[in-house]
C-alpha cells in the first residue's frame, strides 16, 4: 500500500486543473504515469509512505493510514491539509480527532471526507503520486513472478495467479497479506477438505 501527500501553494492550484488532474481512478495507467514528473516538479513537496505486506499484517488498516497520514503531514508540514477519509461517514470525527493528536504540537487546518480524491485536485494529485508508485511495485512484481493482474481484489487475473501460486506452494505468495481476506476466500473456496 502507498499513501503519498502532495504539497502545493495556493497560487498553483489553478495548475492542477491545466495538467488535468482529476481523481486517479478516472485515469488510464498511461495517463497517471505522464502526469506524475509534471505533479513532482510542480509540487512544494512530497512523501510518499509504502506499506509491505508483513507490515500490513501486523496491524488494522486504520491505525496503519492513520500512521502514514501523520508522516506524510509531519514531513510536508502544510497549513491546510486536505485528505481522502479512509473510514466511513460516522467514523471521521473519530478519526480526525486521532490524526490531531499525533500531529500534536504541530497544527494545521485538517478537511477530511470521504471521496475527497474526487472533490479537491490536490487531493486527486496525491492519490496520482501513490498509484504510480504502487503501480511500479506491482510491475516490479511482475519482473519477478510473472503476470500478477493488478493486485486488486476483484481482478481475475490476480484471483487466478492466487489460486495457481496456492496450488503450486500451499501458502499465499510472500507479496501478498497473509491475513488478506480475498486469498483466504479463494483458499477455502478452492482448497477446503
Amino acid at each position: 500500500m502507498v499513501v503519498a501527500g502532495f504539497a502545493l501553494g495556493a497560487r498553483d492550484l489553478p495548475r492542477l486543473s491545466e495538467l488535468g488532474v482529476k481523481d486517479s481512478k478516472q485515469l488510464s495507467p498511461a495517463r497517471r504515469e505522464a502526469m506524475a514528473p509534471k505533479l513532482e516538479v510542480l509540487a512544494a513537496g512530497i512523501h510518499r509512505v509504502e506499506l509491505s505486506p508483513a507490515e500490513l499484517d501486523k496491524g488494522n488498516l486504520t491505525d496503519l493510514e492513520l500512521e502514514a497520514f501523520a508522516q506524510c503531514i509531519l514531513a510536508l508540514k502544510p497549513a491546510a491539509v486536505y485528505a481522502d477519509a479512509p473510514v466511513g461517514p460516522r467514523a471521521i470525527p473519530r478519526f480526525r480527532a486521532r490524526l490531531l493528536e499525533r500531529l500534536a504540537p504541530f497544527s494545521t487546518e485538517l478537511v477530511l471526507e470521504n471521496r475527497a480524491d474526487v472533490r479537491f485536485p490536490v487531493v486527486s494529485a496525491a492519490s496520482i503520486l501513490a498509484k504510480v508508485r504502487r503501480d511500479l511495485r506491482i510491475a516490479e512484481l511482475k519482473g519477478i513472478h510473472g503476470e500478477i493482474g493488478s493486485g486488486y481484489p476483484g481482478d481475475p487475473v490476480t484471483r487466478r495467479f492466487l489460486i495457481a501460486w496456492q496450488e503450486r506452494h500451499g501458502g499465499p505468495p510472500p507479496m501478498a497479506r497473509t491475513r488478506w481476506a480475498t486469498f483466504n476466500k479463494l483458499s477455502q473456496r478452492h482448497f477446503a477438505f
